[in-house]
């Protein structure tokens, strides 16, 4: 497995496509405490999916360091944002659908994927949850165009606080996005004193989102992660391409 040259990496994967390795396998380079919070989940799919997740995630942070993967010590934030102990590398990750993606860079990030769904009326969902600005845009769009705009929206908002470190909790409504350009910017912060770049872009049916603590982004390259631990290049460093039958390949 290579290790990826960007200052960001996304690792895009499918988890039904490791549905043949075995727990006992994705079990052996976790830690005692990653053991217990498997054991402690009590529905198998999401069991499964933070097994594979801590594998994965274990993995590809060890090749970046020259470690391996049980010499890692992964703890938690203040408000439960996992982190590197050691400190030299930051990471993310968001499962949606069939889908997962971790994302790991030298710069502070958060990035979130959004299945597309239906949405009973999006702009009820923003008086609720976002910022008056966010929601001035969203009600000068066409109604067909109201929904996919939420959705781009809410998966920035996720991944920004994700990358800021205090979830939901800390706010949607305390920052506003501006959506009326190519790339989004940030419009107003009262999280912090933080400067924040942000990337959406729509892969088949999923929002991908990723936001960096820093003014611009950083290089950016999209990786399929499969079985056998290849990684296989798609896009770089900020042009994904288009997917056959509207999904990841």
């Amino acid at each position: 497995m290579m290790p990826g040259g960007a200052a960001v990496d996304l690792y895009l994967c499918r988890p039904a496509a490791w549905q043949a390795w075995p727990d006992a396998e994705l079990l052996a380079p976790l830690s005692a405490e990653e053991r217990r919070r498997h054991q402690g989940l009590s529905q198998p799919a999401r069991a499964r999916q933070f097994l594979l997740s801590r594998y994965l995630l274990r993995q590809l942070l060890a090749c970046r360091l020259g470690l391996e993967p049980a010499q890692l010590v992964l703890t938690e934030e203040a408000h439960g944002r996992p982190c590197l102990h050691h400190g030299a590398l930051d990471f993310n990750l968001s499962h949606s659908g069939d889908w997962l993606i971790l994302a790991v860079g030298t710069t502070r990030l958060g990035v979130d994927l959004e299945q597309t769904r239906r949405l009973g009326d999006p702009l009820a969902l923003a008086r609720r949850y976002c910022h008056p600005h966010e929601l001035a845009q969203l009600q000068a769009l066409p109604a067909a165009a109201q929904a996919p705009a939420f959705l781009r929206l809410w998966s920035l908002k996720e991944a920004l606080l994700k990358a800021h470190g205090g979830g939901l909790q800390a706010g949607l409504a305390r920052f506003a996005l501006d959506l009326q350009r190519p790339i989004p910017r940030l419009h107003a912060n009262q999280l912090d004193d933080q400067a924040y770049s942000l990337l959406h872009r729509q892969l088949g049916s999923l929002h991908l989102a990723l936001a960096c603590q820093q003014a611009e982004l950083p290089p950016i390259t999209l990786h399929m992660l499969t079985p056998g631990l290849e990684i296989r290049p798609l896009a770089s460093p900020y042009s994904f391409p288009p997917f056959l039958n509207g999904e990841p390949t």
